[in-house]
This record gives structure tokens, sequence and C-alpha cells, in this order.
């Protein structure tokens, strides 16, 4: 009997051990438990790795997460994020040591006008260590993630009915581009309200270049932003893309940013000016369709969506259709067609 207990208690003792991984410091428990509700036991002391890892400036600190990506909340993702940065640990690594991949989704509840508009939407994980932090201008932010759908471009819930953005404040009165343009500087910012404190205390400011030919390449700090044509396609699709005005703009474009991994994955070289399906988003409810402002408002109806890269001889935001999320090298907003059908919609990304 003495040695059949003996038995269990050595099989429990194994258990324990293999479910705790320490990494640089960071003692990370492979079991959800939520930290604000479980008082950690101390583990010993590990015997010193082969090759040891510096431990992080908080040697010791206990977390615990979910290899299930939804199920963490977002003080703890912070957490993670950090070690992944500090250890500048690829994509391979960080699915190894915490079992979340590229692509990964978690839901977050947004909240417009004190609850007036609420909905939940889906944010996704395009990379991790891609996005250069502000803070330093050399550091990774550990993660890079992206609203999976869109949110209606609207920039004024108060009003009767709600104003949505227009060509004239998606372009600027100086040069156009993204560093000065309306949706940047004023509206991106109050979308960043509607996300939940917990996240909004977390996001990270990021470089982002803004390229705009022969005589304009300037560098902005962004918390929020929306993706660029090197964002989501190729170099080699954008070069080769059988759209002269993509190509012939190819060296501008991928000063603008290099593809995630999460659309390199999705569509490879592609060519961005050839239909593809797998680009398309939907638009987030947010229920305004008492208004009756266009068929667009529909739950999960297709819509175009734009980027921060710009035409250079069009002066026009580049969009991805509805259609078939070709490339659109035309006219972004309602206002510059006259008709609500055209207008293009935000799907906002940022950084942990």
């Amino acid at each position: 009997m003495k040695k059949r207990l003996r038995f269990l208690l050595i099989i429990l003792l194994c258990a324990l051990v293999l479910s705790t991984v320490n990494i640089g410091g960071y003692f990370i428990y492979d079991h959800y438990r939520q930290v604000e509700s479980v008082v950690p036991i101390e583990p010993e002391t590990p015997d010193e790795p082969d090759n040891p890892i510096t431990p992080g400036t908080d040697e010791g600190d206990e977390i615990f997460w979910s290899r299930t990506f939804n199920e963490n909340s977002w003080p703890t993702i912070s957490k993670v994020s950090t070690i992944i940065s500090e250890k500048n640990m690829t994509n391979e690594e960080v699915t190894e040591a915490f079992g979340w991949h590229v692509g990964d989704k978690k839901s977050v509840h947004i909240s417009i006008l004190d609850n007036l508009y609420e909905e939940d939407i889906f944010i996704r994980i395009l990379d991790f260590n891609k996005d250069t932090r502000s803070s330093d201008h050399k550091s990774k932010a550990g993660i890079t993630l992206e609203m999976e759908g869109c949110l209606p471009s609207v920039y004024d819930f108060s009003a009767e009915p709600p104003q949505f953005l227009t060509e004239g404040q998606i372009h600027s009165s100086n040069n156009g581009y993204w560093d000065t343009c309306d949706l940047r500087t004023k509206y991106l910012p109050k979308y960043k309200n509607y996300l939940p404190e917990e996240l909004r205390n977390i996001i990270l400011p990021v470089d982002k270049t803004v390229c705009g030919g022969y005589d304009f390449t300037t560098m902005v700090s962004d918390e929020l932003f929306v993706l660029s044509m090197g964002d989501v396609f190729s170099q080699t699709a954008i070069k080769n893309s059988k759209n002269l005005m993509l190509s012939d703009a190819a060296q501008y474009f991928i000063q603008e940013g290099s593809q995630y991994e999460f659309y390199k994955n999705l569509i490879g070289d592609a060519d961005p000016s050839v239909n593809n399906e797998k680009l398309i988003k939907t638009q987030t409810h947010i229920d305004i369709q008492k208004y009756s402002l266009s068929m667009n408002m529909a739950k999960n109806t297709k819509c175009s969506w734009f980027l921060r890269s710009k035409i250079l001889d069009k002066g026009t935001y580049i969009r991805c259709t509805s259609d078939g999320s070709q490339v659109n090298t035309y006219a972004m907003m309602s206002d510059y067609w006259g008709d609500e059908i055209s207008r293009a919609e935000t799907s906002f990304a940022f950084c942990v």
C-alpha cells in the first residue's frame, strides 16, 4: 500500500514539474489561472540550463496564462508580450513556449457613447516581434494585432444620423499623406476610446514610415494605425503587379512596411491587382441600421477597407474592395463618387 502511495506521489510531482517553464527568470505556468485570483506557490529553483537566457527586469515574476489566446486577459497578454520582446523570440519559439499562433483571435467588447452602441469584435495576431517601438526606435513590440473585420468609418456617433468620414476628411489640407490626414490625427484616437480600458492601457506606440515619393519620406509614431500596401502584400507581388500604378511605385510602397506573417501565410505573393476572396473583410454590426444609411451597415456585409498608402499621381488612398478585395487605386470615400456604396470602412491595427 505504501509503495502505491509513493508511486502516485512521484507521478504528481513529475506532472507539476513538467507543467512549469522557466524563460529568462520568469516562471511560466502551462495552465490557465487568473493572476488576480490565485496565490502562486513558490517553485523550487530550477537547475541552471546549458544555455541560460539572461533574466529580464522582472526576474522571478510568475505569470499564469492559457495556451488558448482568447482566454487570456489583456494584462496577461501584455506580460507575455514583454517576454517575447525581451527574449527576441521567433514565431516558432512563441508557439512552442506559449501555444499562441499567428492568426489566433481574441474577442473585444467595444462601447461607444456610454454603451449606446456596443458590440463584440475580434482581434487577431498579425505577427510577433515585427514593429519597432517608438520609445527607443530599436526594440520590438512583442505582438502586433489587427481587427478581423471593419468598423464603420463614422466620426460622430452622437449626430442624427451619425456622420461618416468623407474624402475631404481623409485627406489633409497639407500634403495629404498619412502623417497629417484627419483619419490618423483626429479619428483613430476616438476609435481607441471605444476599446476597453485594460486594452487601451497596454497599447504601445510604434514607428511607421510614410513615403510620398521622391522628395517626401518621414517617420511617425502611432498607437492605432491602418495597414499599408507593404504590410499586406509581399515586395515581390507589388514589384510584379499587373497594375502599373502599383508596380511603378513599388520602391515607395515597400518602404512603408514589410508583409506581416499573417498575410504571408494567407496570400503569399498574390498580385494585389487581382481578385482575392481571402482578403475580404466584413462590417461589424454597430446597430445604427435604424438610420437607414446604407446596406453596408448590415451585420457581416462585405465592405471595402482602406490602406494608408496612396497612389502618388492620383492623390487618393488605396483600398481593398468588397467584391473580391482586389486593390482599388481610385477614390476611397462616399463623397468622392457621390454615393455611399463606394465608402470604405476602417480596420485598425496596434501593438502590445
